[in-house]
């Protein structure tokens, strides 16, 4: 039902043209001239922006080609600022479970994922990336729900790449970007620190090898993606980002305090001339955590001996 009626409307604002996603300037698009006045005779979005959302969120037996469908109408839509504000309100967290979703779309049921299945699969996902980081309004709203989304991802899926590559970008996102988008796309502090939490939980949470021959099976996408968003927030929040994060990791991978270590006339000690800084020493222990807990099979590093 739903399907059939995005193919109506989408035959009345396109005619017979080819549907094809509208470029990026505002002023051109592929509406003919009867599509071009019934878009602008809407007096507000917000019905049809609850009925395209939905579809994603409320269908679970959604095709990925009524995705792709939406995913276009929503990009023409976006090119008014005040239809993505009316996008990013939708209630019932409607806007945060979209984006959710499709960033880490995997289609149906595994048992049904064919080679090309998955390729199509991956084009939403990708689709979704692009169009976060297109609209400064959907991205700087977008990185509080990435980061709650965190705890849910599964450390075993092989679908996540493109998530956790919006999120590096949003914590990389500096002061020229904000003038360049007009709008302030800095992560705050405490952004910065919460990542930094969700991102050591996550970890905590990976497969840890068992053995050397166990350290490329441990090797998973969300692993690589943890530690890439690791690298990003130290070059950005330093040590305070992960002033929570390092300590709940290391409790949970059962593993020594570099830093503690560095002080007590170990090997590791005489790395420093002096008695570390208190940001320096929550690096020690994170960097200490991951090299023990990931890649040192028996769960204690030689290093630190």
């Amino acid at each position: 039902g739903d399907a059939a009626s995005l193919r109506i409307l989408k035959c009345c604002l396109f005619g017979n043209a080819r549907f094809t996603p509208p470029p990026a300037t505002p002023n051109a698009g592929p509406l003919d001239e009867t599509g071009s006045r019934l878009l602008a005779s809407l007096s507000s979005a917000e019905g049809l922006l609850r009925s395209l959302t939905a579809m994603v969120v409320a269908d679970d037996g959604i095709s990925t080609s009524t995705i792709s469908d939406v995913m276009k109408f929503l990009r023409l839509l976006f090119v008014s600022p005040k239809t993505t504000e009316s996008f990013v309100a939708l209630p019932n967290r409607m806007a945060e479970k979209f984006l959710i979703t499709l960033l880490l779309w995997e289609g149906g049921p595994e048992s049904t994922r064919t080679s090309a299945a998955v390729g199509t699969s991956s084009k939403v996902r990708k689709n979704m990336h692009d169009l976060i980081l297109s609209i400064p309004l959907l991205a700087r709203h977008a990185l509080p729900w990435l980061i709650g989304a965190l705890d849910t991802v599964d450390v075993n899926s092989d679908a996540t790449a493109d998530y956790f590559d919006v999120l590096k970008k949003l914590v990389c996102a500096d002061d020229e970007v904000s003038r360049a988008t007009g709008m302030s796309m800095k992560a705050s502090s405490k952004e910065l620190q919460a990542l930094g939490t969700a991102v050591c939980k996550k970890l905590a949470s990976c497969p840890r090898p068992t053995s050397d021959s166990s350290l490329v099976d441990a090797a998973t996408g969300v692993l690589c993606g943890c530690l890439k968003l690791l690298r990003a927030l130290i070059e950005n929040g330093g040590g305070d980002a992960l002033s929570v994060g390092a300590g709940l990791l290391v409790k949970d991978l059962k593993v020594s305090r570099w830093s503690e270590l560095s002080s007590s006339g170990g090997s590791l000690g005489s790395l420093f001339s002096s008695k570390p800084k208190k940001s320096d020493r929550i690096l020690i222990d994170l960097m200490g955590a991951i090299f023990d807990g990931f890649l040192s099979p028996c769960g204690s590093s030689s290093v630190v001996s």
